[in-house]
């Protein structure tokens, strides 16, 4: 056991997880967003100066409320592309060690275990046999 998990830990250590690149709507997401932000600002100057003079503050908060909704909805949908692309990452990358730890139990403990238990099955098979034919027999003579 301690030989495996020395083997896992090696394993782990050396390999890296590597992301797939971004995809290309990010760039324009990004500057989508910092376009909502400025719209935001603006919304505000209007809702001030609608507030510091008689004009109408509603289409100045309507802007800021559209402009916060809609980066509100970019940010999410970065974040759940980016949540799929790690956990596509880290899946290739768990497939890779999990195939590696059993190559390692394989040459460690499976060649080994079945040089053992090969004579045994072999033995098995032939008790089984064995009484296969004594129940034949038995039940010819009754």
């Amino acid at each position: 056991e301690a030989e495996l998990a020395a083997a896992t830990t090696a394993v782990a250590a050396t390999t890296s997880v590597v992301l797939p690149p971004p995809p290309a709507w990010w760039r324009r997401i990004r500057v989508l967003s910092w376009g909502l932000v400025a719209v935001a600002i603006l919304g505000l100057a209007v809702v001030v100066d609608g507030a510091v003079g008689d004009g109408a503050v509603a289409p100045g908060v309507l802007i800021v409320l559209l402009a916060l909704a809609g980066f509100s909805a970019a940010r999410s949908a970065v974040r759940r592309t980016s949540a799929r692309r790690v956990a596509a990452a880290m899946a290739g990358h768990r497939g890779s060690v999990r195939a590696t730890i059993v190559a390692e139990l394989e040459r460690r403990i499976g060649r080994r275990l079945r040089d053992v238990l090969r004579p045994r099955s072999v033995l098995g098979a032939a008790h089984t046999e064995f009484m296969l034919a004594v129940r034949r027999d038995e039940e010819t003579l009754n």
